[in-house]
């Protein structure tokens, strides 16, 4: 099982970014009591996808979503 720390640390995004991502149904996540939690097989899933979309930035929208 996987954190958010543990899922920011492993893509060098931050936790706020995992929990927008969270959020917004782009991974998956159960949320037991305070904490989010990440199966393996889905922090795995999603470390995947970032390496096969390396050369994508994160949107202006993304960006507003986070300081908003």
């Amino acid at each position: 099982m996987w954190s958010t720390e543990d899922l920011a640390s492993a893509t060098g995004l931050t936790e706020r970014y995992i929990r927008y991502l969270i959020a917004h149904d782009k991974v998956k996540a159960q949320k037991i009591s305070t904490v989010w939690v990440i199966t393996d097989e889905e922090a795995q899933r999603f470390i995947e996808s970032r390496r096969d979309s390396a050369g994508e930035e994160i949107t202006e929208e993304e960006q507003g979503e986070l300081k908003g």
